[in-house]
């Protein structure tokens, strides 16, 4: 989308395309290789896997990518306007090809990531008002829905 199209739109629309692009992700990346914390790449051009499943990468990949503009729009407009969940379908997919062995969608990865998982922080943390690090007022859900978040980026080396 472009960012014509982006200040133009209200958020129901925008909300509407992110379940639209989370369900492709939700479908397609059952057919991606899976991720590998050992480091081994899963995504290399070589495996037989990835091959077979080149049309499902481009799909989560391009799904992956627009949910995360659309949510980094929407965090800046109207940051309680979409729901969360979403994009940890899109983390998913930037966390695979963070890992890639191939430099361009490494480095596309890492950076969509890194955007994906500030605006998740800047929502649970917005949730209950206050500062980033301050879960006083934070509900119980989102602290614990953080915790395992932080945990989980913390076996590929990512911080939270």
């Amino acid at each position: 989308m472009s960012s014509e199209e982006l200040a133009r739109a209200d958020p129901y629309s925008l909300n509407l395309a992110i379940s639209f692009y989370t369900c492709w992700l939700s479908v397609h990346a059952h057919f991606i290789p899976p991720l590998e914390p050992n480091g081994s790449d899963a995504l290399a051009a070589e495996s037989e896997a990835a091959k077979l499943s080149l049309r499902s990468l481009t799909i989560c990949i391009k799904s992956a990518n627009i949910v995360t503009v659309i949510a980094e729009h929407m965090s800046a407009r109207w940051f309680c306007k979409f729901d969360p969940h979403m994009m940890l379908y899109a983390c998913d997919v930037h966390l695979r090809l963070s890992r890639s062995q191939d430099i361009r969608l490494a480095a596309m990865g890492k950076r969509n990531l890194r955007k994906s998982v500030e605006i998740l922080k800047a929502l649970i943390w917005r949730s209950g008002g206050k500062v980033p690090g301050n879960s006083a007022h934070v509900s119980r859900y989102y602290t614990k829905w953080a915790g395992s978040l932080e945990t989980s980026l913390a076996k590929f080396g990512v911080p939270f």
